[in-house]
C-alpha cells in the first residue's frame, strides 16, 4: 500500500503546478480501483470455479486488488494533467475491469507465472496508456496547451517525484515476491534487489553519457526503477544473479534511450497527440517487454526437473519447457487487451469530453482548474494560453 499511495503519488507530482491533482487523484482512483478490482477478481474466481460464492476477504485478495490499482496508476501517469476527474473515474472503471479479465485469462486459466506483474501490470498498463492516448489524440491536439512552462517541473516538484522513486525502490522487492510461490519468495526478492541496484547505477551512467556529461533528474526518477519491473515475472524465481543484473541494466538503458530520443521524436511526429506526460512507456513499457522476454527465454532454457531443490511442479503449473509457451501467451494477450482496451476506453473518454466540455477547453497541467488553491498560487493567465 505504501507503493500505491506514496510511491506512485509522489512520482506523479513532478509537474510544478499539479501537485494537488497528482497526489490527490492518486489517492482517489487508487482507493476506488482497490475496491472495484477486489470485487471483480472475486467475480472471475466464481466464474472460474463455476460456483457463485461470497468474495473472500484474504491477504492474497487484497494484494491482487492493490496490483489492479497499480495498473490504473501507471496509465494515469501518461495522461497526467490532461484529463478531468470524471474521465479518470471512467478510466479506472474500464481499466480495472479489463485488468481483472487479463489477470483471469493469463494467471487463472493459462496459469502463467507473473508474480510481480511484469506483464499483467506493467506491460498491460503501458500499452493501455498508448491506446488511451491514441484514441484521445484529437482531444489532446485541440486542447489549449501552455506555451510557457506549466508542462515542466521546478526544483521542489522534482524532489517530490524523487521521493516517490525512493519509496518505490525500497518496496519493490516485497511487491514482486508477495505472490510468488511458497519457497521462492526469497529468490524473487534477491533478484529484484540485484536488478534494482543495477538499474540505479546504469540510470546514472547512461543519463550522463547521453545527456552530454550531465545527469537528468527525470532519467534517475524513472530508470532507477526499471530493474524492479524487469524482474517482475516468472524468471525472477529461476535465474541466476548475473541474469538479474543484466535485466536491470538493459531495462534502465532502454528507459533512458526512450527519454532522450524516442519520446521526443514521437511527440514531434504526432504534433503532441502522443505525448506521454510521465514517460510511462519508457519505464513500464520497455521494462515490461524485458520482463516478458526474459521470462520466456529463462524458463525455456532451464531444462531442469528441480529448481533450487524444489520440484518444478511446486514452482510452475506446467512442465518445462511448456511453461515458456504459456509465458509467451501471457505476453501477447497482455499487449493485446491493453492496447485495444485502451483504445475503447479512450474513445469513451473522448465522447464524454465532447458531451461535457464547455466552449473553453480545460486548462491543462495546473491545479486551479479543479481545486481550491492558496492565494499565493501562481495562476495561469489566459494570455499565456495559446490555441
Amino acid at each position: 500500500m505504501v507503493m500505491i499511495f506514496f510511491g506512485f503519488g509522489f512520482l506523479a507530482a513532478w509537474l510544478k503546478k499539479y501537485a494537488y491533482s497528482s497526489i490527490g487523484y492518486t489517492f482517489m482512483i487508487a482507493a476506488f480501483t482497490f475496491q472495484y478490482v477486489f470485487f471483480f477478481n472475486g467475480l472471475w474466481i466464481s466464474i472460474y470455479h463455476d460456483h457463485w460464492d461470497d468474495v473472500s476477504l484474504s491477504l492474497t485478495a487484497f494484494i491482487e486488488a492493490a496490483y489492479g490499482a497499480a495498473a490504473v496508476l501507471v496509465t494515469f501517469g501518461a495522461v497526467l494533467g490532461k484529463v478531468s476527474p470524471l474521465e479518470l473515474l471512467i478510466l479506472a472503471v474500464c481499466e480495472g475491469f479489463l485488468y481483472c479479465l487479463n489477470y483471469y485469462i493469463n494467471i487463472r486459466v493459462l496459469e502463467a507465472s507473473d508474480p510481480g506483474g511484469g506483464m499483467t501490470i506493467h506491460l498491460f498498463a503501458a500499452f493501455y496508456s498508448i491506446g488511451v492516448t491514441f484514441a484521445m489524440s484529437s482531444a489532446f491536439a485541440n486542447q489549449k496547451t501552455i506555451k510557457s512552462d506549466d508542462l515542466n517541473s521546478n526544483y521542489r516538484s522534482d524532489l517530490f517525484a524523487l521521493l516517490g522513486t525512493m519509496f518505490l525502490f525500497v518496496f519493490f522487492p516485497s511487491f514482486n515476491c508477495a505472490l510468488a510461490p511458497n519457497g521462492t519468495q526469497h529468490r524473487a526478492a534477491i533478484n529484484t534487489i540485484l536488478g534494482l541496484v543495477t538499474s540505479c547505477i546504469f540510470s546514472f551512467i547512461v543519463s550522463r553519457t547521453f545527456r552530454r556529461k550531465h545527469f537528468d533528474i527525470r532519467d534517475i526518477q524513472n530508470a532507477s526503477l526499471a530493474g524492479g519491473i524487469a524482474l517482475g515475472s516468472g524468471h525472477s524465481i529461476v535465474i541466476v544473479p548475473a541474469a538479474a543484473l543484466l535485466c536491470g541494466a538493459v531495462a534502465a538503458t532502454l528507459c533512458v534511450i526512450g527519454n532522450v530520443w524516442i519520446s521526443p521524436w514521437l511527440e514531434r511526429k504526432s504534433k503532441g497527440r502522443l505525448s506521454d506526460a510521465r514517460g510511462v512507456f519508457n519505464l513500464h513499457g520497455y521494462s515490461g517487454i524485458v520482463a516478458g522476454i526474459a521470462s520466456i527465454v529463462a524458463i525455456a532454457i532451464t531444462g531442469e526437473n528441480t529448481l533450487y531443490h524444489e520440484p518444478v511442479g511446486d514452482v510452475f503449473q506446467h512442465s518445462i519447457p511448456d511453461q515458456a509457451g504459456y509465458q509467451s501467451a501471457c505476453f501477447i494477450i497482455s499487449i493485446g487487451i491493453g492496447f485495444f482496451g485502451g483504445i475503447i476506453t479512450g474513445g469513451i473518454m473522448w465522447a464524454i469530453r465532447k458531451g461535457t466540455s464547455g466552449p473553453e477547453p480545460p486548462t491543462p497541467y495546473t491545479d486551479e482548474e479543479h481545486w481550491v488553491v492558496p492565494s499565493n498560487f501562481q495562476r495561469t493567465l489566459k494570455s499565456q494560453v495559446d490555441a
